[in-house]
């Protein structure tokens, strides 16, 4: 299936067993609509190939590979020990760094390249929904957990998805994740968690990130209807970037993906004032 995207090339690695370990990396979560059978012994399937992509040496962009792979396990694995985190697989790249803008003066070139990694990325990620179909896609970058607020784009084949990530997000301020041994966002240390509140984000970001999700927690998101009326205001407001896609909704803020979080559109979906 990837093997028709134009980053991949080459062959993909024979399958292994037990997750591989990577740090700073780029990944796609995926949720499907299925049971996978409860077997004694919990499976963890692992594959990998080169991907072409522009990276960096300062300013200088020259033509390169970064890993790519795809991992899948089942149900109750005690390495994704919460499928609402976890998901049922993941598309994941070795370094998020060049998918990472500068933005900022005599980076204009090596951004442009940036701008086209993303592109291909983009088209990846939409050919990946396209053909596996996945109820729910998450891209996030592993200096946090995956918590919704940490993603940097999402997808739901369902509207009503982002209010199961409303619910997931008041779980995780009340009861942590006790398969991650993550202990309530409500009961963050000062300085602000980098782990929970992503490690991208500075110290002085991460306190105002709590603090407004302290306030939109003490509220209440009200029903589906209610939130389903607050995701078309958003959509209609055009301050996010959404794009239908397979039935679905895709959101991510164009062109630089991996420079922005969802935190915004969360706090603001659960009923929050609009977020600067």
């Amino acid at each position: 299936m990837l093997k028709s995207s134009p980053m991949v090339d080459g062959g993909w690695q024979e399958l292994r067993r037990g997750a591989p370990g990577r740090a700073q990396a780029l990944a796609a979560q995926a949720v499907f609509p299925l049971t996978i059978p409860q077997i004694a012994q919990p499976d963890f399937l692992s594959t990998g190939i080169a991907a072409r992509a522009w990276r960096f040496e300062e300013k200088e962009a020259v033509e390169g590979f970064v890993r790519i792979g795809v991992d899948v396990w089942d149900q109750g694995h005690p390495q994704r020990p919460d499928r609402a985190l976890d998901g049922d697989a993941c598309l994941w790249f070795q370094q998020a760094g060049p998918f990472v803008a500068a933005l900022r003066s005599g980076y204009e070139q090596a951004d442009e390249r940036v701008e086209e990694n993303l592109e291909a990325l983009n088209a990846l990620l939409l050919h990946c929904i396209d053909k596996l179909d996945p109820s729910k896609m998450a891209i996030y970058t592993d200096a946090g957990f995956h918590h919704p607020f940490n993603a940097h784009a999402i997808y739901h084949r369902a509207r009503a998805g982002f209010a199961d990530d409303l619910a997931l997000m008041r779980r995780l301020w009340r009861e942590g994740s006790p398969g991650w041994r993550l202990p309530p966002l409500s009961q963050a240390a000062t300085p602000r968690d980098g782990d929970s509140l992503h490690g991208w984000r500075s110290a002085a970001e991460r306190e105002r990130l709590w603090q407004a999700m302290a306030a939109a927690m003490a509220g209440t998101a009200g029903g589906p209807e209610a939130v389903a009326e607050r995701l078309e205001a958003l959509m209609e407001s055009q301050r996010f970037d959404f794009y239908a896609r397979g039935g679905g909704l895709m959101l991510l803020e164009y062109p630089h993906m991996l420079n922005a979080f969802m935190d915004r559109f969360y706090l603001e979906l659960a009923g929050g004032p609009e977020q600067a």
